[in-house]
């Protein structure tokens, strides 16, 4: 992703005992908890996504 573009964050919904986890994470290596969060799930997301568009893009072209 580009660094330069700017963030478009969202508010989600997550299980609470994580939060408060990513919040001690966070406060510890003072970083965001948003840019912890980007980071872990960046790679899988994106990985899940493309695999979506592929099978949509299979689908499209049988039909």
């Amino acid at each position: 992703m580009n660094q330069a573009k700017a963030r478009a964050d969202v508010a989600v919904r997550i299980d609470g005992d994580i939060a408060t986890q990513i919040r001690l994470v966070s406060a510890h290596k003072k970083i965001s908890s948003v840019k912890i969060l980007s980071r872990i799930l960046r790679n899988p997301v994106r990985k899940a996504y493309k695999q979506v568009l592929a099978e949509l893009h299979a689908l499209t072209e049988e039909g």
